[in-house]
């Protein structure tokens, strides 16, 4: 059974979802990853022993945009990203938030 899996496409990366169910002892899930700087370091005394669905290639869930009634800030989102876009106020705090955790 494959342990890592990059999809380039979100329907590839439900359909790897949908084929591995989270069932005790009968499959082993995936484990979503977005940017890894958490998890390998983690994982540095222990070789991993999950499936990874590296979502990092997956398009249209970094860029933040403005929406009809709110904001977009999807899953793959950098820090760097919410530093460095024209924000209202109202986000200070998450920009202020995004100069004191990771690296920018």
């Amino acid at each position: 059974m494959e342990s890592y899996f990059r999809p380039s496409s979100l329907p590839d990366a439900l359909a790897a979802l949908a084929a591995r169910p989270l069932l005790p002892r009968l499959a082993s899930p995936w484990v979503p990853l977005a940017g890894g700087t958490d998890y390998y370091p983690a994982r540095v005394v222990h070789t991993p022993d999950e499936a990874v669905l590296d979502i990092n290639a997956l398009p249209g869930l970094r860029r933040i945009e403005a929406r009809a009634d709110h904001w977009w800030i999807p899953c793959l989102t950098t820090w760097t990203d919410i530093i460095e876009t024209s924000l209202p106020s109202i986000f200070d705090c998450l920009k202020q938030a995004a100069r004191q955790v990771g690296g920018v």
